[in-house]
């Protein structure tokens, strides 16, 4: 029986039979988020209460699943190798790593999610006038996401070598790009 004390009663006057002790846990699959758990008694009073709690912690995955970061950044052509990360609250990271040439100053975004990474030029056309001399997108973090599919616009996909974590212009790359990225999994999900 569980008989919580009342302040002023001599004698405990409302009791109420213990359904059952619960543990309880949640985990989010996909890593997006710590895991907890701990373990309580509950009557049938509670109830109301875990199911409060249940739609919390269902309201709290999908918000972490659903979470997009996005980044803006200054190609300049001449400074050389540069990179740019992003990452989100499940540390996943995404790196964009580049070396650019010709043309003026751009203003690119960058925009991670729960499965893809991808860079593009915010210009108000969205054609770039830089001439890239090398471009490597790449992604890390919890679960060991791998890439199963590279994108880019206007290249061609065989212009670029793609392993497990990143994608990077090749010899056939003709240097140019107006958006490139990446769709991952992580070790959890299925491809």
């Amino acid at each position: 029986l569980y008989c919580p004390l009342r302040e002023g009663l001599e004698e405990n006057t409302e009791c109420t039979r213990v359904l059952r002790v619960v543990p309880f846990r949640i985990h989010m699959t996909n890593n997006t988020s710590p895991c907890f758990s701990f373990s309580f008694a509950y009557t049938t009073t509670h109830i109301m209460s875990l199911r409060g709690l249940f739609l919390a912690a269902l309201l709290v995955s999908a918000a972490a699943n659903d979470e997009e970061v996005t980044k803006e950044f200054q190609a300049k052509p001449g400074s050389g190798s540069t990179t740019v990360e992003i990452s989100n609250s499940a540390s996943t990271k995404c790196s964009f790593k580049f070396s650019c040439n010709g043309g003026t100053g751009e203003t690119w975004g960058m925009k991670l999610n729960k499965d893809r990474c991808s860079v593009y030029n915010l210009s108000g056309d969205g054609v770039s006038y830089l001439y890239f001399e090398f471009v490597s997108i790449a992604i890390s973090g919890p679960g060991n996401p791998s890439i199963f599919s590279t994108f880019s616009d206007p290249a061609d996909l065989s212009e670029f070598e793609t392993s497990a974590t990143s994608s990077e212009s090749g010899p056939s790359f003709k240097h140019s790009i107006h958006e490139l990225g990446i769709e991952y999994a992580g070790s959890e999900r299925e491809l």
